[in-house]
């Protein structure tokens, strides 16, 4: 199972390839693109995610009691020296999506 810090640098190492590779995208295919693949999108509970990171809203995002309880158990995995270079975790990630 992935700790919070590594499903982190999971979900980076992935965005940052998805950047990587689509870096020639002009800003209006870029554009584009991301409102195609928004218009597939059915689950609502995702789409309200992505309008909070993308609102002007200044309300902070609150978490549920269960998201609370997972990050003090990473926060505590890391005092406790329980983490992963973030070298180990995109070669991690790079084996994984190749299979």
């Amino acid at each position: 199972m992935l700790c919070f810090t590594q499903l982190g640098s999971l979900i980076n190492t992935i965005f940052v390839n998805f950047v990587i590779k689509n870096k020639s995208m002009s800003t209006i295919e870029l554009k584009d693109k991301i409102q195609k693949r928004l218009a597939e999108i059915e689950d609502e509970s995702f789409l309200k995610e992505i309008y909070g990171l993308i609102s002007d809203d200044e309300t902070p995002y609150e978490f549920s009691a269960e998201q609370e309880i997972r990050i003090e158990q990473a926060l505590e995995e890391i005092r406790q020296g329980k983490v992963i270079s973030n070298d180990d975790v995109k070669r991690d990630a790079e084996e994984w999506l190749r299979k």
